[in-house]
């Protein structure tokens, strides 16, 4: 189960810029202060991954164009 919560969400244009799409993400969550990341395990130690993972959305239309989505649960700062 992914708790209910705030996620801002990323769209990946293809699985080979899966990494850099989630560095990306995650610069963006640390960029705009007025959102906390709820995960931050490698750089706090804190992390609420259990119930806020951040994930990965394959659609329907991921085997057509490749794209997908990153979801990375926020809360307000």
């Amino acid at each position: 189960n992914i708790g209910a919560g705030t996620y801002a969400a990323f769209t990946v244009k293809s699985l080979n810029e899966l990494k850099q799409a989630f560095g990306e993400a995650y610069a963006w969550v640390k960029a705009h202060s007025e959102w906390k990341n709820l995960c931050d395990y490698l750089h706090t130690g804190k992390c609420e991954c259990a119930t806020y993972p951040w994930f990965e959305l394959y659609t329907d239309e991921y085997p057509k164009t490749g794209k997908l989505y990153i979801y990375a649960p926020i809360k307000p700062a």
